[in-house]
């Protein structure tokens, strides 16, 4: 757990832990041949992530491969018997069967782009999901990262004997090469920005090292050849599918989150089918500083994270409470972040939301009935605007500012906002 951004999610109020459970409990349900039920687990993932139609995707492809077509056709009937009626709600409800969030994105991914520009994303999420880690300010010092190449390499190799000592050499490279890129984290002076940066599944949990070496082995294996097509399928396949223009500030492989348990158990096996996981049976040797190594980088790696995630708690309370200290009872802000960051503002203030010229009378409508004397404090941030330059010089004219705006920015570089008075006309 402390191996991976699990123990990070845990300890925030997101979907992301609960939807994670629900997909293990469906592909441990798939192990035990209860495939009706396991689709029926997966289905109830939907309420918390759309990731579930992706894995329900990669475990139906995998007993394609594997040809258990009854198999496919219980768990088919098991995750639509929870998705239909779930469909049909959110098409009465948002318009859309994917509901709200996911037509977000649908409509997103299926705006009209160039073949170029496509294509573009594609290379851009393949290395944003699987292999991103801005480290060192060192001109050339990222090509370190490509060394992730090596293990997956090696672990085409089919066996272990002739290939052995090549496997061992590949992910000494790859876990040396991501230690000392762990360490440059340490030294950027951005700490909230850096760690959205950590977001590639192979480079920032080197923990499934174990999965990377021998994921041909695993695929040759009977007893894991379901857990690795499921595996592969979902690696190879998702990134495709994310969206580029709404990534956020994230904190590793998120969306391989309900991947991640999988991964692990196929890592350790893939170490015990070569041998080097039986440290109380066998004397002590080199090669059993591989998959150690693989989970104290994990860990340095976590360690990073979870100290972003209580710099970032405390310097947004620190925002908050001078934004609470502030006369005005109105918030407008077009910061998304502002009432989830910082919750004492949704008890204590009014916050409204301005993105665009209709915004904008519907604010002075608001104002018309509900008149406030002191103004209201307008907050924006440099990082996550959504009122282009029009807009906001046409807000302006309309709340001019009753002084300049001032500053607020945390230690590591968020929350970052300009807060300003705003008088009613």
């Amino acid at each position: 757990l402390l191996s991976t951004p699990l123990c990070f999610y845990s300890l925030l109020l997101w979907e992301m832990t609960p939807s994670a459970f629900l997909v293990t409990a469906a592909i441990l349900t798939a192990e035990r041949k209860r495939f009706l039920t396991a689709g029926c687990i997966l289905g109830l993932s939907l309420l918390m992530r759309e990731e579930a139609y992706f894995i329900c995707a990669a475990m139906g492809a995998a007993l394609l491969f594997c040809r258990k077509w009854k198999e496919l056709a219980r768990f088919t009937a098991g995750f639509l018997i929870v998705a239909l009626p779930l469909w049909f709600c959110q098409w009465i409800i948002h318009g859309h069967f994917l509901g709200s969030h996911g037509k977000y994105y649908y409509l997103n991914n299926n705006a009209s782009f160039s073949t170029v520009s496509q294509l573009q994303n594609i290379f851009f999420n393949y290395h944003h999901h699987l292999f991103r880690f801005d480290s060192w300010h060192i001109p050339g010092v990222n090509l370190l990262l490509w060394s992730v190449l090596l293990p997956i390499a090696a672990g085409a190799a089919p066996g272990f004997k002739k290939w052995r000592k090549v496997k061992y050499g590949a992910c000494a490279i790859y876990l040396a090469a991501m230690c000392f890129l762990a360490a440059g984290v340490w030294f950027r002076s951005n700490t909230i920005y850096t760690a959205s940066m950590l977001t590639g599944l192979f480079t920032a949990t080197p923990v499934i090292a174990g999965f990377l070496l021998n994921w041909h082995a695993l695929l040759r294996c009977r007893k894991f050849r379901f857990l690795t097509l499921t595996a592969l399928f979902y690696i190879v396949g998702v990134p495709p599918l994310m969206t580029t223009a709404d990534i956020g500030l994230v904190w590793g492989a998120r969306h391989f989150l309900i991947l991640l348990p999988l991964l692990i158990f196929l890592s350790f096996c893939g170490f015990r089918l070569m041998g080097i996981t039986r440290f109380g049976r066998t004397a002590f040797k080199p090669e059993h500083l591989i998959p150690l190594s693989a989970v104290a980088v994990s860990i340095f790696i976590q360690i990073f994270g979870l100290y972003a995630l209580f710099r970032v708690s405390g310097d947004s309370r620190r925002v908050e409470s001078l934004l609470l200290k502030n006369n005005a009872e109105v918030i407008v802000t077009d910061v998304f972040y502002i009432p989830e960051q910082m919750p004492k503002l949704f008890f204590n203030k009014c916050v409204l939301q301005v993105l665009n010229r209709e915004d904008i009378k519907a604010l002075k409508e608001y104002f018309q009935k509900c008149p406030a004397k002191e103004g209201f404090l307008l907050v924006l941030s440099p990082q996550f605007r959504r009122m282009n330059d029009t807009v906001l010089k046409e807000f302006l004219q309309e709340f001019p500012l009753a002084a300049p705006p001032e500053r607020l920015t945390g230690k590591g570089g968020f929350p970052d906002l300009f807060a300003g008075n705003c008088r009613v006309k």
